[in-house]
């Protein structure tokens, strides 16, 4: 009985935190690169490799698409991360966003989440190098 109430514990803070990094990865980035110009933003994105290493171009609703390769979840249905530049009064608008995704119970499955997130990460931080972004 003590294994069948563990089991059910643990499914029930596996779902949760699969709901948590859901949220997470869901959550869209929106900020200015300031004095920084599209083109030094786009030349940065594909100098500094984080469109790659081990992503492919997809196709989606922003300029910008990319998916996870074979190594990272390569079936079907694989999530794609997005990302819009447009030049402003400041410098450079970013938009990042999760544009598509395939849920099982309503969960996305924890491992896309978490690359997802990590490559979100990833392409802020080559950004920030162009400048300091503001909110």
């Amino acid at each position: 009985m003590d294994f069948v109430f563990g089991f059910f514990v643990f499914a029930i803070a596996v779902f949760v935190g699969s709901a948590i990094l859901q949220v997470i990865a869901k959550r869209q980035l929106d900020f200015h690169l300031v004095g920084a110009s599209l083109q030094e933003a786009n030349d940065v994105l594909a100098s500094s490799g984080v469109l790659r290493g081990g992503w492919k171009s997809a196709d989606g609703r922003g300029q910008i698409n990319i998916r996870p390769g074979f190594l990272l979840g390569g079936r079907d249905g694989r999530p794609v991360v997005s990302i819009d530049l447009e030049p402003d009064h400041e410098g450079t608008h970013v938009q990042i966003w999760l544009s598509a995704w395939i849920s099982k119970f309503g969960i996305m499955e924890p491992v896309q989440s978490i690359a997802i997130i990590l490559r979100r990460n990833k392409i802020v931080k080559a950004l920030n190098a162009v400048c300091e972004p503001s909110v």
